[in-house]
């Protein structure tokens, strides 16, 4: 009995991680697609971060200069500072 324990648990334990392996190569493919709607190979990758459970992108055009911060949620345009 305390066998089938065990190994319930570590049943258990590596589904946990593979769930949130996959969770996060699926939110890394988001970011990939969004960033492929707002131009492709024109996007030059600035940087690329996981943060708490969010894949996040900064790019570049490279035919206009705009910067894009792009997540699995969407695309988001980064507006300079004028002020400086």
């Amino acid at each position: 009995m305390k066998k089938i324990g065990i190994i319930f648990v570590i049943l258990v334990l590596v589904g946990l991680f593979s769930l949130s392996f996959c969770a996060g190569a699926n939110m890394l493919k988001d970011a990939h697609n969004n960033r492929q709607a707002i131009g492709g190979e024109r996007m030059k990758l600035i940087s690329y971060q996981e943060i708490k459970d969010r894949a996040v992108m900064v790019v570049k055009d490279t035919k206009n200069g705009h910067e894009y911060l792009i997540t699995d949620s969407g695309i988001f345009p980064i507006i300079p500072d004028e002020s400086k």
